[in-house]
């Protein structure tokens, strides 16, 4: 292909100047395209060995957010998409959980940029703002690419569109792949079209059906775009377990919470400290449920429970069947919390709409405590029994500092900092059974656990 031939094909943004090819993916310049254009396309080897979910490379190196940004992308949704702000709000939520579910990562809203979200908003990783004619869908960006280019732009037809399964929130999917570095799909020789550059490093097996697939491209998947069991693979592979593989919980009743790590649906869970697993459970559908963990019988045992929609169902005996269902809030719009907030011994569930915490105590699905405390979405939730009162309490971490309150009135009686803030994954645990939850963080497969309140590890156990 020449480079004319090529450049006919490409698209220009009017407003930006981005040039946008294969598709939905953007370069910045003339001059970046076409160095792509003479070492990926125009010398493009073909590998037919290469296969898998593929990560974009950079001079030969993954594109990737490091260690100490991948938990906290932030981005802006523009108030000028109108009358479809808290459409575009709600799908990109919907598209954000579905890869931080599946991997460490994750997306965080910054509503408060949302009236003066544009290319020049520093206050973000990106934004998300409409665009009309953008001759796509939508169109994102790869990490490394400058602030200026670190767009989700949304063409109204993505709104319009008449294609069986395709939603607002699956073509969201697609491009927050793009934003955590990878490529399509069917730029493998083995789909057999719509051949892009060699420009990818494989990380799976190909995978016609994986969310960054176009179907029409020799794909097999539906335009649903969801996440294959490949693509959660790959994502893995490039950013870990997800904050949510990682659970506490004190498994065998002897007062001391330990770590469980969940892989699909099997939880392996340590009662002794000593790095290995001595209990087993299988329980629910894996990566499409949301795990929970609570004492739901007061028998002191810690248990789990899976999430669907607004239903809970709590297995209270380890035998991977759930003897209590509970339907409480509004399902994936809520943020749910477990913790004994009457102090009666049992687990109860609780949702967070903002910076409001609605809190049930005796199962009847409709809240009797209600207390509002922090700054709602941009602040971090974390529940414990900070004081060894017997009831759970909030706190919010914001940085490496939390704030923890003792008595349900909103304001702090505690504070401490310990860790490193965002590129740490907070757990809270009575790892001493001293009757106190501490804070622990996870970096990797190891977790720093304090037990007295002096920003220092105590104990430090590494489990996987």
């Amino acid at each position: 292909m020449s480079w004319e031939e090529f450049l006919s094909r490409v698209h220009q943004e009017p407003d930006t100047g981005i040039y946008i090819a294969n598709g939905d993916e953007s370069f910045t310049d003339l001059k970046q395209l076409r160095e792509f254009f003479e070492e990926r396309i125009q010398q493009r080897p073909v590998d037919e060995a290469r296969s898998g979910l593929a990560v974009m490379l950079r001079n030969g190196t993954r594109a990737r957010w490091s260690d100490a940004e991948k938990f906290n992308l932030t981005y802006c949704v523009s108030t000028t998409f109108g009358s479809r702000h808290g459409t575009v709000v709600a799908a990109m939520a919907d598209a954000a959980r579905a890869w931080s579910s599946a991997a460490g990562v994750g997306f965080v809203h910054r509503a408060e940029f949302d009236g003066n979200c544009n290319a020049a908003q520093n206050g973000v990783l990106f934004d998300v703002r409409p665009v009309s004619g953008g001759a796509y869908l939508a169109r994102a960006f790869f990490p490394g690419d400058a602030r200026a280019s670190r767009n989700v732009l949304i063409d109204g037809t993505a709104f319009t569109s008449s294609t069986p399964n395709l939603t607002l929130t699956g073509i969201l999917r697609h491009e927050l792949g793009h934003t955590l570095g990878f490529r399509h799909e069917h730029t493998r020789p083995q789909a057999g079209t719509c051949l892009e550059d060699n420009n990818w490093e494989a990380l799976t097996g190909y995978d016609s059906g994986s969310v960054m697939h176009y179907p029409q491209c020799n794909g097999t998947g539906n335009w649903s775009l969801v996440l294959t069991a490949l693509d959660i693979q790959g994502a893995q592979a490039l950013y870990g377990l997800p904050l949510g593989a990682y659970l506490t919980g004190d498994w065998n009743g002897d007062g001391r919470d330990n770590l469980a790590v969940r892989r699909n649906h099997c939880v392996s869970m340590d009662t002794n400290f000593d790095g290995t697993a001595d209990i087993q459970q299988c329980y629910g559908n894996g990566d499409s449920d949301h795990y929970l963990v609570g004492d739901w019988n007061g028998d002191g045992r810690g248990n789990l429970a899976v999430r669907r929609g607004h239903c809970v169902y709590m297995d209270t005996n380890f035998d991977g069947a759930p003897e209590i269902q509970q339907c409480f809030g509004n399902g994936d719009s809520d943020h749910y919390l477990v913790g004994d907030w009457d102090g009666d011994g049992r687990d109860n569930l609780a949702v967070r709409r903002g910076l409001c915490v609605y809190m049930d105590t005796n199962f009847d699905g409709a809240p009797e405590i209600q207390q509002c405390y922090g700054n709602g979405d941009s602040d971090h939730y974390l529940v414990g029994d900070w004081d060894g009162d017997g009831r759970d309490n909030l706190a919010v971490r914001r940085g490496l500092c939390v704030y923890m309150d003792t008595n349900f009135d909103g304001a702090p009686e505690i504070q401490q900092c310990f860790g490193n803030g965002d590129s740490d994954h907070y757990l809270v645990g009575d790892w001493n059974g001293d009757g106190r939850d501490n804070l622990a963080v996870r970096r990797g497969q190891c977790v720093s656990m304090d037990t007295n309140f002096d920003g220092i590890s105590e104990i430090r156990q590494c489990f996987q």
